[in-house]
């Protein structure tokens, strides 16, 4: 769990744990319900069915309505069984009939129990998101995604909220739906009640942020339109000939905090930022201070890691991709802060005759309105405007997670538990190309954040090509596996030999399992991709985990 969970989580609302005598586990007077673990326990099935009419009215949540979709949408009897794709069992957040009844209420497409079985294609995709691949406690929740998907390949998000005045932290599922009983802990996983159904996504992360649905978006949705930023936020792209989905986290200014700043329509913008009359052109800078509010890739709020400086011992800040021509910065330790070190965006006088002075110098993010999903990635909201800043420095760590999405999919697809490799097929992959591979394999691994792995055997030669990097001097250091029967390599960048031979069969620790190495210094003279290729010396395995760049000062 990274320091950005542990803040959430323990640092803001932790504090009642150092308060002394309060507690979220009590099953007296718990505003979250009961907490359930029996030695001979139910099935899930088994549990929502005796939970289906209740012994004293308002005793226990009643769940009838919800056993009537899962039977409809055929889901019942696999929730009476053990997970075959998961062998710690599933999640289920069980909405209870008061929830469906407000759900049939607010949906005019769905406003029945029979109209929502009559929809057959939204049910099945309705009640899968309800259900998730893994059993997740509530101690184990993360402030952002669950690290496990639901059966329909989506995510779920966590917020936490503190509850004063019953001694106690407050669950929402993405963002709306309350945990009113928590951690049943059953035979085949956990089912936590909630008191709102899950909606899944089907809307892009246009269509969500489109002032019709929000309309606090007005100014920075016209800003993306009329630039054309927009053009790039469609649900595909195409990538090496090879069309992709288009998966990306946007950052958002709502109406509110862009008027507190005097920028009071389009036209403000326009005036603040645009450098030409085309504000089509890719370099006109309004352009790209809207094409920086979009990152590469998808990062909800637990997934910025913090990143150490292996010199100093010290938190750094990594560097992310935007859709501009500048990266952005973002320092992962007590809170998420973007771009800090820049802009002073707020002062805030603390003491007599103001001496000891708070300086904002970062953008913040606005949690409870952030993880917000959609079929594209997360939606961030800001509480303060993020503008470019070109100086932006930080280190930069390359997973192949974040690069090869065909890699990921196709892991996910078949996945079991953290730690099972899969042999992949390389002709699916469009950022690495190779030579002399016999197998490749790729795997995740939460080991030190690692994230994931490829493993490639063989007399090899592996061209990696990096996401884009600013210009400046970087020392390259990455974590690789050391092992009997483990290659020789070395290491190049843009074709120039970085370091020594770095022999991967000396066993220094347990067999296969990480090192870490500094492979020296680089530098770049254009902001770009770059190219880092791996040439085996002697044939065998070679297990990469990340590839992380340090800005050298």
């Amino acid at each position: 769990m990274n320091n950005v969970v542990k803040y959430i989580k323990y640092a803001i609302f932790g504090l009642l744990a150092f308060m002394g005598g309060l507690s979220v586990t009590s099953c007296k007077n718990n505003s979250l319900g009961e907490s359930f673990n029996t030695d001979a326990s139910p099935t899930i099935l088994a549990y929502l069915q005796s939970r289906a009419t209740p012994s004293e009215v308002g005793s226990v949540a009643e769940y009838s309505t919800f056993l009537k979709i899962l039977d409809a949408a055929n889901r019942a009897n696999s929730l009476g069984a053990y997970n075959p794709r998961n062998k710690n069992g599933y999640t289920v957040f069980a909405p209870t009939n008061a929830a469906f009844s407000q759900f049939f209420a607010s949906d005019a497409a769905h406003n029945s129990l029979e109209a929502l079985i009559a929809d057959a294609s939204f049910l099945k995709k309705f009640v899968d998101y309800h259900i998730v691949n893994g059993k997740i406690l509530s101690k184990d929740f993360t402030y952002g995604t669950l690290s496990d998907s639901t059966i329909a390949g989506d995510y779920v998000t966590i917020v936490f909220s503190n509850d004063f005045e019953n001694n106690s932290v407050t669950y929402l599922v993405n963002g709306k739906s309350k945990v009113v009983q928590r951690d049943i802990d059953l035979s085949n996983g956990v089912v936590h009640g909630i008191d709102k159904v899950l909606e899944p996504s089907f809307y892009s992360a246009l269509e969500l942020i489109n002032p019709e649905r929000n309309p606090d978006l007005s100014i920075f949705y016209e800003a993306l339109t009329k630039t054309g930023v927009s053009k790039l936020l469609g649900p595909t792209k195409v990538v090496n000939g090879q069309l992709l989905k288009n998966n990306f986290t946007l950052l958002v200014e709502p109406d509110s905090i862009l008027k507190k700043a005097g920028i009071n329509s389009y036209a403000d913008l326009v005036a603040k930022y645009s450098t030409s009359a085309d504000v089509t052109d890719p370099l006109n800078g309004l352009y790209q201070e809207m094409a920086y509010h979009v990152i590469s890739g998808v990062y909800y709020l637990n997934n910025f890691n913090q990143s150490l400086d292996d010199a100093t011992g010290k938190i750094s800040s990594s560097l992310y991709n935007t859709f501009s021509y500048f990266p952005l910065s973002v320092l992962s330790d007590l809170q998420i802060q973007v771009n800090p070190g820049g802009r002073v965006l707020e002062t805030i006088y603390q003491g007599p005759n103001n001496r000891d002075t708070i300086k904002i110098d970062y953008a913040e993010i606005d949690y409870l309105n952030s993880n917000q999903l959609s079929t594209n990635g997360p939606v961030h909201f800001l509480k303060n405007i993020l503008e470019i800043e070109a100086s932006s420095t930080g280190q930069f760590d390359m997973h192949f997670l974040d690069d090869e999405p065909n890699l990921v999919s196709y892991y996910n697809s078949n996945k079991t538990n953290y730690g099972q490799e899969k042999l992949f097929y390389p002709k699916d992959l469009y950022q690495i190309s190779f030579t002399g591979i016999d197998y490749i394999y790729y795997g995740l691994d939460d080991v030190f954040w690692d994230k994931d792995y490829i493993k490639v055997l063989g007399d090899f030669t592996l061209d990696i090509k990096t996401p884009k990097l600013a210009p400046g001097k970087y020392t390259i250091f990455t974590r690789y596996a050391e092992g009997n029967g483990y290659a020789s390599v070395q290491v190049f960048f843009n074709g120039q030999r970085v370091g020594n031979i770095k022999d991967c069969s000396r066993v220094t620790g347990s067999n296969g399992q990480p090192s870490s190495t500094t492979l020296g210094d680089v530098i770049v003279t254009k902001f770009g991709q770059q190219k880092i290729t791996i040439d085996a010396i002697s044939p065998g395995y070679f297990k990469c985990y990340f590839i992380r760049f340090t800005p050298k000062l």
